[in-house]
């Protein structure tokens, strides 16, 4: 999801179906959310993959180079949010 504030505010979906590589989070988060060891499931960032720097999180998206200039753009000059949708959902 991408929101603008101008001309007027709006929020709009902008890329569907992408698949997550990877998410890193900070040792802090980890240990608040319990995760390490050997409880990783889909929800759950990697263990294997090194912390994320402080008050960050980094995800890895699996996408081709337009959409990557389309993400990078996003992040660059509006408000990115990511979401996760359940099976069998219909995106417009």
């Amino acid at each position: 999801m991408v929101s603008i504030e101008t001309p007027r505010p709006q929020t709009s979906l902008a890329l569907t179906g992408i698949p997550v590589i990877a998410v890193q989070i900070t040792s802090t988060d980890r240990a608040r959310l319990g995760v390490g060891g050997d409880e990783v499931d889909d929800d759950t960032a990697d263990p294997t993959v090194a912390d994320a720097p402080e008050r960050q999180v980094l995800v890895t998206l699996a996408v081709t180079t337009a959409q990557a200039e389309e993400v990078v753009a996003a992040l660059e000059f509006r408000t990115v949010w990511f979401t996760r949708n359940r099976e069998g959902a219909v995106l417009g």
